[in-house]
């Protein structure tokens, strides 16, 4: 009588143990030999880098710099008048303008940068940092590291939050009908996909742009585009002198670092596995071999186990010198095959706007047994689903809707397949993790689950097995609930932690925007008085 899903193909979605999050103790940190070994991948990464450009970069930088002392020469041999240390100045000055954003108008003018703080506020909270504007006085500076300090974070909500919308479509798109029975096809094609279309969205149509705003070649867009989404910022190449398209800008920036981290994740991903591997074939060749060393109790604990048992073996004996160990293996089989019809344990995820159901065939014979339904909701929005049951020929039995939880007896009368079905298609964002138990209201005898006519009087060995039976199956059922319990009361408490962050976060801004309208305010309401007072006291 085996408990099977509708979706079958869907497997990954249902699982027979609780879902639980794995215990700190059991975190497994890299080994120190592949720690090491990645320093010294890095290291040599980063003089192999310095070496390609210097022989890329090298000849043009040195012909610049020729070129460059060669226009000073000429200038100073027909302008000699001038002081070596005054043009030294002067293209200093001309330097840190330019760098300021300040650009040649025609006729020797000098054209100011527009005032554009939302960009440079974008550039800021999304760690480009292009370098062309950066503040100037000790105010700004320390303004812009606590603007930073705020904004970085949630910026990196919003993009994982993102992110994990795409991830989900991605994961909608592999379980389409359509791929069933075709293997791994779907991961590949899907992640192609998205590589492909990120791709000629993100680097190739901006590149494209830029080559007819800005003047520039497309392999300079191209470069322009990764090291902006990257979040290198270089600032050699800075796409904000066309005011016209600044916000279609900063929109593409922020949808191109969803898509460039993604691809980062890829990738790191791909070297994570090398670097698991590695660390999987070390530990395995640091295991002792078979040639004479004593094994590691840490490595090995059944052997002690083992040696505790053997020593207290001669304790562990009945009345009748029957050994306990003999009797429990004996007993084993029946206790097994108990555990493998009754109780039903699982826990699932149940995605948002979805329906999932489970059978579960009763044969004629058990008809006369009362079942003890058991569901509760552990993990996902208002921890809520629609929950009912049909019989064989579908009629609907029992329903309820928007429960948290239920417990409630049946007979399923006359036999055949029942079906159980949880519902989530009131929400269309949030998953649900739900925790099913079907369980008789009575735990049959070892002699019933055996398909033995119990006996009439049962020896002191027998009540005792059944006693100790009975028992198993009361703490297995409360050790489930108890897992459930504790479940929902960590996802309710990282779920306030994460409120009360956002919160204190949303309450710091506004404290802080605040503070800064009040200055704004006073130095609106009284600047002009003091400048007035100055320009008295000068006149």
């Amino acid at each position: 009588m085996a408990l099977a899903s509708k979706m079958t193909d869907q497997p990954q979605r249902a699982a027979l143990t609780p879902a639980l999050p794995p215990h700190p103790g059991q975190l497994k940190t890299m080994h120190w030999k592949v720690l090491i070994a990645l320093l010294a991948v890095i290291v040599a990464y980063l003089f192999l880098g310095a070496v390609g450009f210097h022989f890329i970069e090298g000849p043009t930088e040195e012909t610049r710099q020729a070129d460059l002392q060669a226009l000073t020469a000429k200038f100073m041999s027909e302008h000699s008048c001038v002081n070596p240390s005054n043009l030294t100045a002067f293209f200093t000055q001309v330097l840190d303008a330019y760098q300021a954003g300040y650009r040649l108008g025609p006729n020797g003018s000098v054209v100011a940068p527009a005032p554009n703080a939302v960009f440079f506020c974008m550039t800021v909270i999304t760690t480009i940092g292009y370098g062309n504007l950066s503040p100037s006085t000790s105010g700004g500076q320390a303004f812009c590291c606590v603007y930073a300090l705020i904004g970085i974070p949630l910026l990196a909500i919003l993009l994982s939050g993102i992110a994990e919308r795409v991830k989900s479509a991605k994961e909608r798109i592999q379980a389409c009908e359509c791929w069933k029975d075709k293997g791994r096809v779907p991961e590949v094609v899907t992640t192609l996909l998205y590589f492909v279309f990120g791709i000629l969205l993100f680097i190739f149509v901006p590149a494209a742009s830029f080559t007819a705003l800005e003047g520039w070649t497309f392999s300079e867009g191209m470069y322009y585009s990764f090291v902006t989404l990257s979040t290198i910022g270089f600032g050699d190449y800075v796409a904000v002198v066309s005011a016209i398209y600044k916000f279609c800008l900063s929109m593409w920036i922020y949808l191109g670092l969803v898509f460039m981290s993604g691809v980062i994740s890829t990738v790191q991903s791909l070297i994570e596995r090398g670097a698991k591997k590695v660390d999987a074939k070390i530990d395995a060749s640091d295991l002792p071999s078979e040639t004479g060393e004593e094994p590691d109790e840490a490595a090995h604990p059944a052997s002690k186990q083992n040696v505790v048992e053997q020593q207290k073996s001669n304790d562990n004996k009945g009345d009748n010198g029957i050994e306990l160990d003999v009797l429990l293996l004996a007993t084993l089989p029946a206790v097994a095959q108990c555990f493998d019809q009754y109780p039903k344990r699982l826990a699932f995820e149940l995605p948002d706007n979805e329906e999932f159901c489970f059978h579960q065939a009763f044969d004629k014979s058990e008809s006369r047994d009362s079942f003890l339904l058991r569901f509760r909701v552990v993990r996902g929005g208002n921890n809520d689903v629609d929950f009912l049951v049909r019989s064989p020929t579908g009629e609907k039995i029992y329903s309820k809707l928007r429960a948290r939880s239920d417990e409630r007896a049946f007979k399923f009368m006359g036999g055949g397949a029942y079906a159980f079905c949880f519902g989530n298609e009131f929400s269309t964002v949030t998953h649900k993790v739900v925790q099913f138990a079907l369980d008789r209201s009575r735990a049959p005898s070892l002699a019933e689950e055996a398909g033995v006519t119990p006996p009439t009087a049962l020896t002191l060995l027998q009540s005792e097995l059944e006693a100790v039976h009975q028992q198993l199956v009361r703490a297995e059922a409360a050790q489930t609930m108890h897992r459930a319990r504790e479940v929902e009361g960590r996802a309710l408490s990282d779920d306030l932690n994460r409120r009360v962050a956002t919160f204190s976060g949303i309450l710091a801004v506004a404290v802080l925007a605040c503070g800064l309208g009040q200055v704004a305010a006073l130095k609106a309401l009284f600047g002009g008085a003091v400048r007035q007072a100055k320009i008295s006291q000068v006149a």
